[in-house]
């Protein structure tokens, strides 16, 4: 239990960077160097972003002295996008009993976190848009158990003042969304709530899966 609490409290100070180095909390890491971690990394999808929350948090640990191929020990496992494959890791991560699982976006975080919360394990996610709708955190914005992590929720403002700088003249603005992720529709209401500020009406097209991308973006250019 207690290089559980030690990878944890490591784990919690690198959320507060995702895909770069681990820049806030304690960065002495004690005795970790005699002790082996098991380390399990679930990832959604393969993504450059994706890849740099891995990778990040992976170099992270290694600041805090824990270093692959010294004292950790790491499974990492992508579920190609597949939300039964992503289930099935997140099951077998709790069976070996990890000290810590990391979750790379909403989907994984949610297997992860649903196999591993009565195995004790803690659960770090990244990519999570609105862990609230993800069931990550209750109505006070407190963690639901052993579950922290960092929220990638879009900057809609931003995001539309750039648009409308570049595009004086823009009208309509679409949004292809994946109705499968509950952080989509944080991300629409982000977006619907700062668009009267520009002028700018949101339409939206949702697909349900990578193959019905083309066809769900012909729908959302004839909206448009």
């Amino acid at each position: 239990m207690k290089r559980t609490k030690k990878l944890l409290m490591v784990g919690l100070s690198l959320v507060c960077a995702v895909g770069l180095f681990a820049g806030c909390g304690n960065s002495d890491s004690g005795n970790s160097a005699d002790k082996t971690y098991e380390l399990g990394i679930l990832q959604f999808a393969n993504h450059g972003s994706l890849d740099n929350c891995r990778e990040g948090f992976l170099q992270g640990l290694k600041e805090e002295g824990i270093e692959e191929g010294k004292n950790l020990n790491v499974t990492y496992k992508n579920s190609g996008s597949d939300a039964a494959t992503d289930n099935q890791i997140a099951s077998s991560f709790a069976s070996k009993d990890m000290d810590m699982i990391c979750a790379i976006a909403t989907p994984s975080a949610q297997s992860a976190y649903n196999a591993a919360k009565d195995k004790n394990i803690p659960v770090i996610y990244t990519a999570v848009t609105s862990p609230k709708l993800a069931g990550f955190v209750d109505d006070s914005d407190k963690n639901v158990g052993e579950i922290t992590g960092t929220s990638d929720l879009v900057l809609a403002d931003d995001q539309l003042k750039l648009i409308t700088d570049m595009m004086p003249k823009v009208k309509n603005v679409g949004i292809l969304y994946s109705t499968s992720e509950v952080n989509s529709k944080a991300g629409i209401e982000a977006y619907e709530k700062a668009a009267s500020k520009y002028g700018v009406k949101i339409i939206t097209q949702g697909t349900s899966s990578a193959a019905d991308i083309p066809m769900a973006t012909d729908s959302l250019v004839k909206k448009s």
